[in-house]
Formats: structure tokens, sequence, C-alpha cells
């Protein structure tokens, strides 16, 4: 993200709030054909977080291998927090969060929309690896992808076996995910939640600092 403090907070609220089934397809669509990109790249991927990671943006730094991240003296927030904003966690993106964490976790977390420091993050496996500043994670990447010698094939070849269950799985219940969604994102409830985090916003914005 361009906005400083922010890795990406994903999806605009403005943008889910009374759209339209075609608007909504368009962008649910696109976000999910960028996350199966990122997973389905056949080399080493590394999430380099060092800002506020949110809904969306926590789903595109799950879509790596590996994620990195800068706990500074303000610590950002990393999470699926889409429950707290009225909308449920897609079943195929639970099932990525659970793999990346446990069962125990997933089940404590994602049904409360709740968002993690870094600490809480890196104890379940969320995050990989914790640092300083920036560039301390910056020379940390180098250094891994520098220190990696194997054969560029067996390693791709691997990466492939090692990510094609849950791709064949996701592209599996694609199509159904997002009417799924549409269904819930388009209830009176849903749109309820929404807009009153909306008005929460608005009001915490008009509040003098």
């Amino acid at each position: 993200s361009d906005v400083r403090g922010f890795f990406s907070a994903g999806f605009s609220l403005p943008a889910l709030y009374d759209v339209d089934r075609a608007g909504f397809e368009r962008l649910w669509v696109t976000g999910k054909h960028v996350f199966r990109r990122i997973y389905a790249l056949p080399v080493p991927s590394i999430a380099a977080i060092d800002g506020h990671a949110l809904g969306l943006g926590c789903v595109m730094a799950m879509a790596c291998q590996r994620r990195f991240m800068v706990a500074s003296e303000r610590p950002p927030l990393i999470g699926l927090n889409e429950v707290a904003v009225g909308m449920p966690v897609p079943e195929w993106l639970a099932t990525r969060f659970r793999d990346l964490t446990s069962t125990r976790d997933a089940e404590l977390i994602l049904p409360r929309g709740s968002s993690l420091s870094p600490t809480q993050a890196h104890k379940i496996g969320l995050v990989d690896s914790l640092y300083a500043s920036r560039s301390e994670m910056d020379d940390a990447i180098h250094s891994d992808f520098n220190s990696c010698r194997v054969s560029a094939r067996a390693q791709q070849e691997t990466i492939r076996g090692l990510r094609r269950q849950f791709l064949d799985y996701f592209d599996t219940c694609f199509d159904q995910d997002t009417e799924l969604f549409w269904q819930a994102i388009s209830s009176h409830e849903t749109q309820t939640a929404i807009g009153n985090a909306l008005a929460q916003l608005k009001a915490k914005s008009r509040k003098p600092n």
C-alpha cells in the first residue's frame, strides 16, 4: 500500500456497501484471481509486511509461502477481520488460515473477527519471522533468497506438488463461493453491519487530534 502504516487494508468498505451484483462480482472475482496467482507461484514467495494487513491484505499475505513482519514500537495488526464488519470468512479462506495455524486457533479467532499483533500472529504460525525494522526485514529476505542453493526445477516441482491439493479445492468451489458470498454480502444484516462500521469510521475521522 502507498498509505503509510499499511501493508494493505483490503477491500474498501464503501465499495461493498449498497453494491450491485455485477460490481460485487468484479471486485470479489478479481481478488480471488490475484490470490490464486500468488498461491500458484512455483517459486518461494515471502510477504514483507511493514504495516497493517487486514482483510484482503491478510489474504494476500496468506497466499505467499512465508510471511515476515515488522514489529515496531507501535505494532501493526494482521488478521481476517471480516466477521467484525459483518461479513463471513469464506470456507476456502478459513481452510488456508487453519492450514497455517491450527484448527483450534482458527475456531477461536475467525468467528470473532479478531486482529492480531505481530507477536500474537507469530505465536500461532500466521507470521513466520518478526523484525525490528523494515531494513532488518529486507536484509533477511535478501539473505534468505541468496543462501538457497538448490535445483530450481526440483524446487519448483516440489512447490507445485505441495500446493496442488489446495488449488484443486479452490478451483472446484470458485463459482459456488462467489454465489454464497454474494448472498451473504447482499443480506440486510450484513449491509447494516457495514453501514454501521462506515458510520463509526466517519465519526472517528471527525474527532480532533
